[in-house]
């Protein structure tokens, strides 16, 4: 399964969540990935929330039931400002 979002905010703030559409791919396989606008189904939301620099929490809400899941950082962008 392919989900994809539409895009979400860039200036995320610890502690407040960022919720975006997430749609669905239908078709593609692993060698061609990308669909087209006419494939993509809508499918739920995706929520972000992250407690601090290196963790949160990301729920997928959709057709299929809701995923939550803790996120922790594995790596960096030196000069980041998240090092």
């Amino acid at each position: 399964m392919w989900l994809i979002s539409d895009g979400m905010s860039n200036n995320l703030v610890d502690g407040a969540s960022v919720t975006g559409r997430l749609y669905e791919a239908v078709g593609g396989d692993f060698d061609h990935p990308e669909p087209s606008a006419t494939s993509l189904k809508d499918w739920g939301t995706i929520d972000a929330r992250f407690d601090d620099c290196k963790t949160g929490r990301i729920i997928l809400s959709g057709s299929d039931g809701d995923k939550t899941s803790s996120v922790i950082k594995l790596a960096g962008v030196s000069g980041a400002g998240c090092d």
